[in-house]
Protein backbone atom coordinates (compact mmCIF):
# COMPACT_ATOMS: atom_id res chain seq x y z
CA UNK A 1 0.00 0.00 0.00
CA UNK A 2 1.43 3.35 -1.05
CA UNK A 3 1.21 6.45 1.14
CA UNK A 4 -0.35 9.57 -0.38
CA UNK A 5 2.04 12.21 -1.65
CA UNK A 6 2.29 15.17 0.72
CA UNK A 7 0.78 18.36 -0.71
CA UNK A 8 4.00 20.37 -0.32
CA UNK A 9 7.59 19.91 0.61
CA UNK A 10 8.97 21.24 3.87
CA UNK A 11 10.76 24.03 1.98
CA UNK A 12 7.53 25.14 0.32
CA UNK A 13 5.76 25.21 3.66
CA UNK A 14 8.57 27.20 5.23
CA UNK A 15 8.35 29.79 2.45
CA UNK A 16 4.61 30.05 3.01
CA UNK A 17 5.05 30.46 6.75
CA UNK A 18 7.80 33.06 6.44
CA UNK A 19 6.01 35.01 3.70
CA UNK A 20 3.35 36.50 5.89
CA UNK A 21 2.50 38.71 8.78
CA UNK A 22 1.98 36.84 12.04
CA UNK A 23 -0.36 37.96 14.81
CA UNK A 24 0.58 37.47 18.46
CA UNK A 25 -1.54 39.18 21.10
CA UNK A 26 -2.32 42.74 20.04
CA UNK A 27 0.61 42.97 17.63
CA UNK A 28 1.21 41.93 14.03
CA UNK A 29 4.83 40.99 13.25
CA UNK A 30 6.58 41.21 9.87
CA UNK A 31 7.53 37.53 10.04
CA UNK A 32 9.23 37.35 6.65
CA UNK A 33 11.78 40.08 7.41
CA UNK A 34 13.54 38.99 10.58
CA UNK A 35 17.13 40.28 10.56
CA UNK A 36 20.00 38.57 12.37
CA UNK A 37 22.50 40.82 14.17
CA UNK A 38 26.14 39.92 14.82
CA UNK A 39 25.35 39.28 18.50
CA UNK A 40 22.68 36.70 17.62
CA UNK A 41 19.62 38.85 18.30
CA UNK A 42 16.86 39.02 15.74
CA UNK A 43 14.75 42.06 14.89
CA UNK A 44 11.73 42.90 12.79
CA UNK A 45 8.92 45.44 12.60
CA UNK A 46 5.62 45.10 14.36
CA UNK A 47 2.36 47.00 14.39
CA UNK A 48 0.35 46.96 17.60
CA UNK A 49 -3.13 48.17 18.37
CA UNK A 50 -1.85 51.71 18.95
CA UNK A 51 -1.10 51.69 15.19
CA UNK A 52 2.51 52.79 15.62
CA UNK A 53 5.01 50.70 13.74
CA UNK A 54 8.10 49.91 15.77
CA UNK A 55 11.14 47.67 15.66
CA UNK A 56 11.29 44.79 18.11
CA UNK A 57 14.31 42.62 18.91
CA UNK A 58 14.47 39.16 20.48
CA UNK A 59 17.37 37.45 22.20
CA UNK A 60 16.70 33.72 22.06
CA UNK A 61 19.73 32.95 24.23
CA UNK A 62 18.10 34.66 27.24
CA UNK A 63 14.47 34.76 26.01
CA UNK A 64 14.21 38.53 26.39
CA UNK A 65 12.70 41.24 24.21
CA UNK A 66 13.26 44.94 23.61
CA UNK A 67 12.01 47.56 21.22
CA UNK A 68 13.40 50.66 19.60
CA UNK A 69 11.80 54.00 20.48
CA UNK A 70 12.99 57.20 18.83
CA UNK A 71 16.17 55.50 17.60
CA UNK A 72 17.12 54.14 21.03
CA UNK A 73 16.88 50.55 22.22
CA UNK A 74 15.11 50.11 25.56
CA UNK A 75 16.34 47.72 28.27
CA UNK A 76 15.91 43.98 27.70
CA UNK A 77 12.84 42.64 29.50
CA UNK A 78 10.74 39.52 29.84
CA UNK A 79 8.09 39.17 27.13
CA UNK A 80 4.59 40.29 28.05
CA UNK A 81 1.40 38.40 27.26
CA UNK A 82 1.23 37.80 23.49
CA UNK A 83 4.93 38.56 23.13
CA UNK A 84 5.71 35.35 25.03
CA UNK A 85 4.14 33.18 22.33
CA UNK A 86 5.94 35.16 19.62
CA UNK A 87 9.31 34.65 21.35
CA UNK A 88 8.61 30.95 21.88
CA UNK A 89 7.54 30.50 18.23
CA UNK A 90 10.58 32.33 16.87
CA UNK A 91 13.16 30.76 19.16
CA UNK A 92 11.83 27.21 18.90
CA UNK A 93 12.16 27.40 15.10
CA UNK A 94 15.89 28.14 15.23
CA UNK A 95 18.44 25.46 14.53
CA UNK A 96 20.75 25.02 17.49
CA UNK A 97 24.41 25.15 16.48
CA UNK A 98 26.80 22.88 18.45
Amino acid sequence: MELPTPPATVEQLMVKIKDQQRQFGDCQYDWRNWKLAADGTRSTQRLCRHQIEEIVAVSCSVLKITNNEDGQWLKWRNPRQGEDLMVATLCSALVVQP
